[in-house]
């Protein structure tokens, strides 16, 4: 299983990445193309590790995961935090996650983006 759209507005990451390799632009230009994120916000914290990493499909990861790349995501940490209030799993690949944060390439990639 892999995260590949913002199921709010139908729109899928590779085609958001196309938008922004085209314009060069970043989230703020792809939501106002498109308005992704502008309704449950779940879909941020992926497109921000899409236009990082240019994956389209990213394994679900849970907000430590995002935090590894920088990336805050603060309605995935309140949806967390209300799961596990109600004492129901929240779940996801651990390996698949590790995989990509922990990639020796993405660190080339993050250092590259600083310079």
């Amino acid at each position: 299983m892999s995260v590949s759209s913002c199921i709010c507005y139908r729109t899928d990451f590779a085609s958001l990445k196309a938008i922004a390799d085209a314009s060069g632009g970043g989230l703020q230009e792809l939501h106002a193309a498109t308005g992704c994120g502008s309704r449950c916000g779940l879909c941020i914290p992926y497109i921000r590790a899409m236009l990082l990493t240019g994956l389209v499909e990213l394994p679900p990861m849970l907000p430590n995961d995002f935090k590894k790349l920088g990336i805050r995501c603060s309605t995935l940490e309140r949806l967390v935090t209300q799961l596990e209030s109600r004492g129901e799993p929240v779940t996801h690949d651990a390996e698949a996650a590790a995989r990509l944060t922990d990639s020796p390439n993405l660190q080339l990639d993050q250092s590259a983006q600083k310079a």
